[in-house]
Protein backbone atom coordinates (compact mmCIF):
# COMPACT_ATOMS: atom_id res chain seq x y z
CA UNK A 1 0.00 0.00 0.00
CA UNK A 2 1.38 3.84 -1.27
CA UNK A 3 2.07 5.92 1.94
CA UNK A 4 -0.92 8.75 2.48
CA UNK A 5 -0.47 11.54 0.23
CA UNK A 6 1.30 9.89 -2.68
CA UNK A 7 0.04 8.00 -5.88
CA UNK A 8 2.80 5.36 -6.69
CA UNK A 9 5.71 4.01 -5.12
CA UNK A 10 8.04 2.35 -6.12
CA UNK A 11 11.47 0.30 -4.12
CA UNK A 12 14.99 0.42 -5.01
CA UNK A 13 17.47 -1.10 -2.97
CA UNK A 14 21.51 -0.97 -3.33
CA UNK A 15 23.87 -2.35 -0.59
CA UNK A 16 22.31 -1.32 2.84
CA UNK A 17 19.79 1.65 1.70
CA UNK A 18 16.29 1.09 0.43
CA UNK A 19 15.02 4.38 -1.95
CA UNK A 20 11.68 4.34 -1.83
CA UNK A 21 10.36 6.96 -5.02
CA UNK A 22 7.17 8.14 -4.89
CA UNK A 23 5.28 10.85 -6.78
CA UNK A 24 3.53 13.31 -4.60
CA UNK A 25 -0.25 14.01 -5.49
CA UNK A 26 -0.99 16.53 -7.84
CA UNK A 27 -3.78 18.38 -5.55
CA UNK A 28 -1.13 18.97 -3.31
CA UNK A 29 1.28 20.92 -6.08
CA UNK A 30 -1.36 22.68 -7.07
CA UNK A 31 -2.71 23.77 -3.60
CA UNK A 32 1.46 25.00 -2.90
CA UNK A 33 1.43 27.25 -6.57
CA UNK A 34 -1.90 28.97 -5.51
CA UNK A 35 -0.46 30.52 -1.66
CA UNK A 36 2.82 30.31 0.05
CA UNK A 37 2.26 26.79 2.49
CA UNK A 38 5.36 26.90 4.55
CA UNK A 39 5.92 23.37 5.16
CA UNK A 40 8.63 20.73 5.78
CA UNK A 41 8.35 16.79 5.09
CA UNK A 42 9.93 13.50 6.29
CA UNK A 43 11.50 12.94 3.03
CA UNK A 44 13.99 14.05 0.71
CA UNK A 45 11.84 16.25 -2.38
CA UNK A 46 12.76 16.06 -6.05
CA UNK A 47 10.92 19.24 -7.60
CA UNK A 48 11.58 18.85 -11.44
CA UNK A 49 10.37 21.80 -13.69
CA UNK A 50 9.23 21.36 -17.28
CA UNK A 51 7.98 24.50 -18.15
CA UNK A 52 8.14 28.11 -16.88
CA UNK A 53 9.80 29.55 -13.73
CA UNK A 54 8.96 29.98 -10.27
CA UNK A 55 10.62 31.00 -6.51
CA UNK A 56 11.62 28.23 -4.31
CA UNK A 57 11.69 30.06 -0.97
CA UNK A 58 13.68 27.94 1.66
CA UNK A 59 15.81 29.15 5.40
CA UNK A 60 14.40 33.19 4.48
CA UNK A 61 15.88 33.13 0.87
CA UNK A 62 14.74 32.69 -2.58
CA UNK A 63 16.08 30.70 -5.31
CA UNK A 64 15.50 31.20 -8.99
CA UNK A 65 14.37 27.84 -10.17
CA UNK A 66 14.25 27.54 -14.04
CA UNK A 67 12.54 25.35 -16.90
CA UNK A 68 14.82 22.14 -17.34
CA UNK A 69 16.44 22.22 -14.18
CA UNK A 70 15.45 19.84 -10.76
CA UNK A 71 16.46 21.39 -6.73
CA UNK A 72 16.57 18.55 -3.90
CA UNK A 73 14.31 19.56 -1.05
CA UNK A 74 15.72 18.01 2.50
CA UNK A 75 13.76 16.39 4.66
CA UNK A 76 13.15 18.97 7.41
CA UNK A 77 13.72 21.99 4.94
CA UNK A 78 11.12 24.77 5.92
CA UNK A 79 10.03 25.67 2.50
CA UNK A 80 7.15 27.40 -0.18
CA UNK A 81 7.90 25.60 -3.22
CA UNK A 82 6.38 27.35 -6.08
CA UNK A 83 5.85 30.74 -6.11
CA UNK A 84 4.96 31.48 -9.41
CA UNK A 85 7.20 33.57 -12.03
CA UNK A 86 5.37 32.65 -15.65
CA UNK A 87 1.77 31.98 -15.70
CA UNK A 88 2.45 28.72 -17.62
CA UNK A 89 4.00 26.20 -15.20
CA UNK A 90 4.29 22.92 -15.41
CA UNK A 91 5.95 20.99 -12.39
CA UNK A 92 6.61 17.33 -11.17
CA UNK A 93 7.35 16.44 -7.49
CA UNK A 94 9.38 13.09 -6.46
CA UNK A 95 9.64 12.12 -2.85
CA UNK A 96 12.70 9.77 -2.19
CA UNK A 97 12.68 8.15 1.34
CA UNK A 98 16.07 6.62 1.67
CA UNK A 99 16.06 3.92 4.71
CA UNK A 100 18.82 1.79 6.05
CA UNK A 101 18.21 -2.05 5.46
CA UNK A 102 20.67 -5.14 6.18
CA UNK A 103 23.82 -5.10 4.22
CA UNK A 104 27.56 -4.52 4.27
CA UNK A 105 28.27 -1.67 1.22
CA UNK A 106 27.52 1.42 3.38
CA UNK A 107 25.33 2.76 0.70
CA UNK A 108 22.91 4.65 2.75
CA UNK A 109 25.53 6.96 4.57
CA UNK A 110 26.71 7.96 0.57
CA UNK A 111 23.58 8.54 -0.78
CA UNK A 112 22.00 10.76 2.34
CA UNK A 113 24.88 12.27 2.13
CA UNK A 114 25.10 13.29 -1.60
CA UNK A 115 21.36 13.98 -1.49
CA UNK A 116 22.14 16.82 1.06
CA UNK A 117 25.39 17.95 -0.84
CA UNK A 118 23.23 18.58 -3.70
CA UNK A 119 20.24 20.03 -1.95
CA UNK A 120 18.82 23.60 -2.51
CA UNK A 121 21.14 23.32 -5.90
CA UNK A 122 18.86 23.72 -9.42
CA UNK A 123 20.74 21.70 -11.35
CA UNK A 124 20.27 21.21 -14.50
CA UNK A 125 18.05 17.82 -16.10
CA UNK A 126 19.28 15.96 -18.63
CA UNK A 127 16.36 14.73 -22.07
CA UNK A 128 16.07 11.44 -20.62
CA UNK A 129 15.47 12.19 -17.13
CA UNK A 130 12.86 14.14 -18.02
CA UNK A 131 11.40 11.78 -20.12
CA UNK A 132 11.37 9.26 -17.55
CA UNK A 133 9.90 11.75 -14.87
CA UNK A 134 7.41 12.48 -17.21
CA UNK A 135 6.58 8.20 -18.21
CA UNK A 136 6.30 7.57 -14.14
CA UNK A 137 3.93 10.50 -13.61
CA UNK A 138 2.31 8.88 -16.78
CA UNK A 139 2.08 5.09 -15.57
CA UNK A 140 -0.72 3.64 -13.16
CA UNK A 141 -0.03 0.59 -11.37
CA UNK A 142 -3.44 -1.25 -12.99
CA UNK A 143 -1.58 -4.23 -14.56
CA UNK A 144 1.51 -6.20 -13.86
CA UNK A 145 2.98 -4.57 -16.75
CA UNK A 146 2.66 -1.14 -16.00
CA UNK A 147 3.68 -1.91 -12.01
CA UNK A 148 6.50 -3.16 -13.79
CA UNK A 149 7.62 -0.28 -15.91
CA UNK A 150 6.75 1.91 -12.54
CA UNK A 151 9.46 -0.30 -10.78
CA UNK A 152 11.90 -0.06 -13.96
CA UNK A 153 11.03 3.67 -14.07
CA UNK A 154 12.21 4.30 -11.04
CA UNK A 155 15.58 2.75 -10.71
CA UNK A 156 16.22 4.66 -14.32
CA UNK A 157 14.98 7.99 -12.69
CA UNK A 158 17.50 7.36 -9.88
CA UNK A 159 20.26 6.17 -12.30
CA UNK A 160 19.61 9.75 -14.09
CA UNK A 161 19.41 11.75 -10.90
CA UNK A 162 22.79 10.47 -9.65
CA UNK A 163 24.23 10.98 -12.98
CA UNK A 164 23.32 14.69 -12.52
CA UNK A 165 25.35 14.93 -9.95
CA UNK A 166 28.40 13.77 -11.18
CA UNK A 167 27.99 16.34 -14.01
CA UNK A 168 27.49 18.69 -11.44
CA UNK A 169 30.78 17.78 -9.57
CA UNK A 170 32.89 17.56 -13.38
CA UNK A 171 31.56 21.15 -13.79
CA UNK A 172 31.68 22.79 -10.33
CA UNK A 173 35.06 24.87 -9.40
CA UNK A 174 34.67 24.36 -5.83
CA UNK A 175 35.28 20.71 -5.94
CA UNK A 176 38.85 21.83 -7.16
CA UNK A 177 39.22 24.43 -4.00
CA UNK A 178 41.89 24.24 -2.33
CA UNK A 179 42.01 22.68 1.42
CA UNK A 180 43.38 20.10 2.81
CA UNK A 181 46.76 18.77 1.22
CA UNK A 182 47.14 14.52 2.05
CA UNK A 183 50.58 14.03 3.59
CA UNK A 184 52.51 11.81 1.17
CA UNK A 185 51.69 8.37 3.43
CA UNK A 186 48.00 9.35 3.09
CA UNK A 187 48.67 9.99 -0.75
CA UNK A 188 49.92 6.53 -0.87
CA UNK A 189 47.62 4.92 0.98
CA UNK A 190 44.49 6.58 -1.24
CA UNK A 191 46.18 5.31 -4.35
CA UNK A 192 46.29 1.56 -2.70
CA UNK A 193 42.38 1.94 -1.87
CA UNK A 194 40.97 3.80 -4.57
CA UNK A 195 42.91 1.08 -7.13
CA UNK A 196 41.91 -1.84 -4.62
CA UNK A 197 40.49 -5.16 -6.51
CA UNK A 198 38.50 -5.26 -4.05
CA UNK A 199 35.62 -1.61 -5.18
CA UNK A 200 35.43 0.06 -1.97
CA UNK A 201 33.25 2.55 -1.03
CA UNK A 202 33.79 6.21 -0.55
CA UNK A 203 32.66 6.00 3.08
CA UNK A 204 34.92 3.04 3.19
CA UNK A 205 37.97 4.85 1.56
CA UNK A 206 37.00 8.02 3.84
CA UNK A 207 37.40 5.93 7.74
CA UNK A 208 40.54 4.48 6.29
CA UNK A 209 41.76 7.54 5.65
CA UNK A 210 40.75 9.49 8.65
CA UNK A 211 38.62 11.77 6.37
CA UNK A 212 35.29 12.87 5.91
CA UNK A 213 33.62 11.52 2.63
CA UNK A 214 32.82 14.76 1.06
CA UNK A 215 37.08 15.65 1.60
CA UNK A 216 38.31 12.15 -0.52
CA UNK A 217 35.69 12.99 -3.29
CA UNK A 218 37.85 16.44 -3.68
CA UNK A 219 41.13 14.40 -2.88
CA UNK A 220 39.94 12.37 -6.02
CA UNK A 221 38.65 14.54 -7.83
CA UNK A 222 41.75 16.83 -8.02
CA UNK A 223 44.24 13.55 -8.08
CA UNK A 224 42.33 11.69 -10.63
CA UNK A 225 40.35 14.25 -12.44
CA UNK A 226 37.04 12.48 -12.46
CA UNK A 227 34.64 11.62 -9.07
CA UNK A 228 35.57 8.09 -7.89
CA UNK A 229 31.92 6.57 -9.57
CA UNK A 230 33.23 7.26 -12.97
CA UNK A 231 36.90 5.65 -12.20
CA UNK A 232 34.92 2.65 -11.10
CA UNK A 233 32.09 2.52 -13.83
CA UNK A 234 35.22 2.99 -16.37
CA UNK A 235 36.56 -0.26 -14.62
CA UNK A 236 33.32 -1.95 -14.62
CA UNK A 237 33.29 -1.12 -19.08
CA UNK A 238 36.62 -2.49 -19.12
CA UNK A 239 36.27 -5.80 -17.69
CA UNK A 240 33.13 -5.87 -19.11
CA UNK A 241 35.13 -5.64 -22.48
CA UNK A 242 37.73 -8.04 -21.19
CA UNK A 243 35.26 -10.83 -20.45
CA UNK A 244 33.40 -10.28 -24.17
CA UNK A 245 36.72 -11.26 -25.61
CA UNK A 246 37.97 -13.05 -23.94
CA UNK A 247 35.73 -15.76 -22.73
CA UNK A 248 33.39 -15.42 -25.88
CA UNK A 249 31.42 -18.30 -24.83
CA UNK A 250 29.86 -16.44 -21.38
CA UNK A 251 26.89 -15.11 -21.62
CA UNK A 252 26.44 -11.72 -20.74
CA UNK A 253 24.28 -12.54 -17.69
CA UNK A 254 27.25 -14.48 -16.24
CA UNK A 255 29.56 -11.14 -16.87
CA UNK A 256 26.98 -8.77 -15.42
CA UNK A 257 27.09 -11.37 -11.93
CA UNK A 258 31.04 -11.46 -12.42
CA UNK A 259 31.57 -7.64 -12.69
CA UNK A 260 28.49 -6.84 -9.90
CA UNK A 261 25.50 -5.34 -11.83
CA UNK A 262 22.63 -6.28 -10.34
CA UNK A 263 20.86 -6.93 -13.55
CA UNK A 264 21.92 -7.58 -17.43
CA UNK A 265 19.60 -4.54 -18.71
CA UNK A 266 21.67 -2.04 -16.10
CA UNK A 267 25.30 -3.59 -17.70
CA UNK A 268 23.60 -3.13 -21.10
CA UNK A 269 22.39 0.66 -20.41
CA UNK A 270 26.09 1.50 -18.96
CA UNK A 271 27.84 -0.51 -22.12
CA UNK A 272 26.11 1.27 -24.73
CA UNK A 273 25.63 4.67 -23.19
CA UNK A 274 29.69 4.62 -22.59
CA UNK A 275 31.39 2.34 -25.38
CA UNK A 276 28.37 3.43 -27.99
CA UNK A 277 27.04 -0.29 -28.63
CA UNK A 278 25.34 -3.47 -27.33
CA UNK A 279 28.09 -5.96 -25.42
CA UNK A 280 27.04 -8.27 -28.08
CA UNK A 281 27.51 -6.11 -31.13
CA UNK A 282 31.26 -5.31 -29.53
CA UNK A 283 32.03 -9.20 -28.96
CA UNK A 284 30.85 -9.45 -32.54
CA UNK A 285 33.45 -6.92 -33.89
CA UNK A 286 35.92 -7.94 -31.76
CA UNK A 287 35.95 -11.60 -33.40
CA UNK A 288 36.17 -10.18 -36.44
Amino acid sequence: MNPSGFVKSANVIVGDAKIIVMEVMGKTAVLYEQKEVLHSHSYYEIQVLKKGSCNIKAHNRNMLFSEGEMIIIRPGDLHVPAIKLSDSLEKYALALRVEKCPGEEGYFDYFKEILDKHALIPLKVSRELMEKVLLFFDLRPASIRETFLINLTAHEILYGIFDTFEDFVMDNPLTNSEGIVLREHEEALLDVLVNSPIQLTLPDIAERLGYSVRQVQRFIQKKYGMPYIIMLRTRKIDSIKKLLTEEPDIPVSEIAARVGYNSETSLYRDFKKHVGCTPCEYRKNAMK
